[in-house]
């Protein structure tokens, strides 16, 4: 039975308790009818999916002016699948930050404790990844950088609900988002105070290198464990050379290794953009001699370092919508968040490696998502809000 053919009063929710427990599945079923409705052409399934939108809404914040509703599960998952629908089909500008700012604050008013529990175990990988991107590009430390987070978050590695290596990677990006927002408040000072803030500028700039370090050896440790294992697909035969040769995807032995290289990369971005922005902010203003010397030298390390991951990045993501299609692993919205955080690199779709993004994401079999990644970076590929 196709979702058009389905009466909506068939989707009701069969001896609910509660208002409660309908307003998760208003919220799936919106996500649900907007996406099918959108991408198949459908406009009365669309309409009906916003209808449906709005009304989870409504109920979602009238629970949440509830302080013995707020911390509830229904709660929880409601206010999760509205960040995550919001990821790949934004509702209006900035609902995704709205929403996973919202996010942030029930999770804290909760606990980590919350969180490390088979059950919350699916839902909080995608939920942590949401909340990093989105203290990355808002400029704001994560609660998941605190050490009572890190803390009960590792407990799920001993209870063997999490693998270690990918705690070590969120938390990383948790401590780039603390040295993020230590930046971003240190460029915002007046000249003036240059003075005063060299030994801080050049504390955050020693950490950045540091955890730079410590991805790298997070990597080699990473790759060195067969089931991360990746190779070049093999090339297509060209009967002559292109001036720029597009980068040969990538082939992993296990699919999920594929969305794990691509958040290295994305953080590793992220980490470069800082270093670079620091080192820029120690240089003087150049003469126009100065100017003309510097342009004819190497690129600066750190952006050449940056473009290097983010065309990674594309090697990564048709092996990962192929994968998606075969298995249904399901979208990580790290797809979404490295795939904008590169093109960023890039320079936008209009450049040769951006032109090399936006293939790779057609040539994915997992075309559903590649529509839905095409059109939310045709409304905003500088960011991802």
């Amino acid at each position: 039975m196709t979702i058009t053919e389905m009466p909506l009063r068939d989707m009701e929710p069969v001896g609910s308790p509660g208002v409660d427990l309908r307003m998760s599945h208003q919220v799936i079923l919106s996500f649900a009818f907007i996406v099918f409705g959108t991408h198949h052409g459908q406009t009365l399934t669309a309409q009906e999916g916003y209808s449906m939108y709005g009304k989870a809404l409504l109920d979602l914040n009238e629970a949440m002016s509830d302080p013995a509703c707020y911390t509830q599960d229904e709660v929880y998952i409601s206010v999760v699948s509205l960040a995550c629908f919001e990821t790949l089909a934004r509702t209006s500008p900035g609902s995704r930050i709205k929403h996973t700012l919202g996010l942030g604050k029930l999770l804290e008013l909760r606990g980590p404790a919350a969180y490390c529990s088979q059950k919350s175990y699916q839902t909080f990988n995608c939920v942590s990844a949401l909340m990093l991107a989105t203290s990355l590009n808002t400029g704001n430390p994560s609660i998941l950088a605190r050490t009572e987070w890190k803390a009960a978050l590792r407990a799920r590695c001993t209870l063997g609900l999490h693998d270690t290596r990918e705690q070590d990677l969120h938390d990383l990006t948790a401590d780039c988002t603390v040295l993020n927002a230590e930046r971003e408040a240190l460029l915002a000072k007046s000249p003036s105070d240059a003075a005063s803030t060299a030994a801080e500028q050049a504390d955050i700039e020693q950490r950045a290198l540091s955890l730079r370090a410590d991805l790298l050896a997070w990597r080699q440790q990473w790759e060195s464990d067969p089931r991360n294992t990746y190779v070049e697909s093999p090339p297509t035969p060209t009967s002559e050379q292109p001036a720029n040769p597009k980068p040969t995807p990538y082939e992993f032995h296990q699919d999920s290794a594929a969305i794990m290289l691509m958040m290295y990369n994305t953080t590793l971005i992220h980490l470069l953009r800082i270093l670079a922005s620091l080192s820029q902010s120690q240089s003087p203003s150049p003469s126009p001699s100065t100017q003309t010397q510097t342009q004819q030298q190497p690129t600066d390390p750190y952006r050449a370092a940056e473009k290097a991951a983010a065309i990674e990045i594309c090697r990564c993501v048709p092996c990962y919508l192929n994968a998606e299609s075969r298995s249904q692993l399901g979208s990580s919205p790290i797809l979404c968040w490295a795939i904008i955080a590169a093109l960023k690199t890039l320079g936008g779709k209009g450049t040769v490696e951006g032109g090399w993004m936006m293939e790779g994401l057609g040539s994915g079999v997992g075309g559903d998502i590649a529509r839905l990644l095409v059109t939310k970076l045709n409304l905003s590929e500088s960011a991802y809000v």
